[in-house]
């Protein structure tokens, strides 16, 4: 598919099934940003990088599980890997299909839980062996067998512990007319946070000078150019604080695109409501069923 914008991505499945899965091995994942109707579970075999989702960026590796929910626009950006292949199986649904088994179904009306709440979507790192066996294979197995597997699947990760892709405040729309500018400013952002951003050299990206991109953007996101450059980087920051403890708060700070300490600390206190170093001693970790640790 060519071009950056939102292209309404068609997952390929038949109109005999409810779910589809898909093995994608290949040197990339594909990088730009998309959306589809259905919400989509991928397990990452092997390969490294980040997806966009939401407002959130989530660093992923091999035994990484991930859910982006239906229409939400993502991308995962693949890390370059020495010509390495990078691979994952994906199980795409309709929610609104589940929604409706569940509802007519009492015996696994609890199973809804995990699309529930108010979420561009999860993932967990590092899943166990039993959640890697229920989904390798799967695109192999007979209808009724893939159907069965799906829900013991989804019974086993309504009791894990994730960590939520939070979606938007403002929730954006980037369909239409301006979806491939709004696209290529959301992969130039993804692409480059870690360095020094200017003005003039995104607005330049979409032919507009620095006084008209930053009203285009503000007209187009509710949110300055500025504010969703910051919520990105302390995205960043806040998955490193959990994922990556070793790191000092300086090697946090560049890392996530802030040389300078009192403004990573100062932007980071204001995305998150405390301090980076308060933020990596909470850690609380949301679940499925709302409780925390």
């Amino acid at each position: 598919m060519r071009g950056s914008k939102v292209l309404p991505f068609t997952i390929p499945k038949s109109e005999k099934a409810s779910i589809t899965v898909q093995r994608d091995r290949q040197s990339a994942f594909y990088g730009h940003l998309h959306q589809h109707p259905e919400t989509q579970l991928s397990l990452i075999l092997s390969g490294s990088g980040t997806l966009f989702c939401g407002n959130t960026l989530v660093p992923f590796q091999p035994y990484s599980l991930i859910c982006v929910r239906g229409d939400k626009p993502h991308l995962f950006r693949s890390e370059p890997n020495d010509g390495q292949a990078v691979e994952r199986i994906s199980i795409f649904f309709l929610e609104s299909w589940w929604s409706a088994l569940c509802e007519l179904t009492p015996e696994i009306a609890q199973l809804q839980m995990p699309f529930k709440d108010d979420w561009a979507g999860w993932f967990l790192n590092d899943v166990d062996l039993s959640v890697y066996n229920l989904m390798d294979g799967l695109e192999h197995l007979s209808s009724a067998a893939k159907f069965e597997q799906f829900v013991t699947l989804i019974a086993k990760l309504s009791r894990q512990k994730v960590q939520v892709i939070r979606e938007s405040s403002t929730r954006p729309n980037y369909r239409g007319e301006d979806s491939d500018r709004m696209s290529q400013i959301i992969e130039y952002t993804m692409n480059h946070y870690k360095e020094p951003i200017y003005l003039a050299d995104i607005a330049d990206k979409i032919a507009l000078t620095p006084s008209s991109f930053c009203k285009y953007f503000k007209k187009r996101t509710g949110k300055s150019y500025v504010q969703f450059l910051n919520e990105i980087r302390c995205e960043a920051a806040r998955n490193l604080l959990t994922q990556e403890l070793e790191l000092s708060m300086p090697e946090v700070a560049l890392k996530s695109g802030y040389n300078s300490m009192a403004n990573f600390n100062r932007q980071f206190k204001k995305y998150q409501g405390m301090s980076p170093s308060s933020y990596r001693k909470i850690k609380v970790i949301p679940t499925l069923d709302g409780a925390s640790y």
